[in-house]
């Protein structure tokens, strides 16, 4: 089946929608949930990449493994700016937990 940019968007469209709810409940759970000492910060590979590949970015408790916060990042399989991307969801995702003396790995 031939996917159109404009097909593929709206694909995209729905998976940020459904994911931005997801963290919404998860904020509210987290109120209650206090983590470990150790944060870790990692992203899932794909094992076949495509024109496009949606990545998902976690930073979560070490010792549970129970996901803090995530980032959706889609990124064109042809371009350069994956790295600096990475850098800047690590950025994003490690804010919110620098002041309390968590130590966050990669």
């Amino acid at each position: 089946m031939l996917t159109t940019g404009f097909d593929m968007m709206s694909i995209v469209f729905r998976i940020r929608d459904k994911f931005r709810n997801f963290l919404q409940v998860r904020k509210n759970v987290l109120k209650q949930y206090i983590p470990g000492s150790t944060l870790t910060i990692d992203e899932p590979i794909p094992s076949k990449p495509g024109k496009y590949v949606i990545t998902i970015f976690w930073i979560r408790d070490s010792g549970s493994s129970y996901p803090l916060k995530g980032l959706l990042y889609l990124v064109q399989e042809r371009t350069k700016r994956k790295q600096s991307s990475g850098q800047q969801c690590v950025q994003k995702l490690s804010l919110p937990f620098e002041k309390n003396n968590y130590n966050i790995e990669l």
